[in-house]
């Protein structure tokens, strides 16, 4: 899914003198991320997701 996002913004980048395609790229990019935003909160509500130690500065 990741890999699908990256190269889509690689199509958003590289479609330049075509407006309509690069939309097109541009809603499926967005739409991959509402995905992938929408898989990270699943796998935190279950418990998948580890959990980041907070950075403590040593001062």
């Amino acid at each position: 899914m990741i890999g699908a996002a990256w190269l889509h913004s690689l199509a958003i980048k590289q479609c330049t003198t075509n407006d309509r395609l690069r939309g097109i790229f541009k809603d499926l990019l967005v739409q991959e991320i509402d995905i992938i935003d929408k898989m990270i909160l699943f796998g935190k509500v279950k418990g998948w997701l580890g959990v980041v130690p907070q950075y403590k500065p040593m001062l």
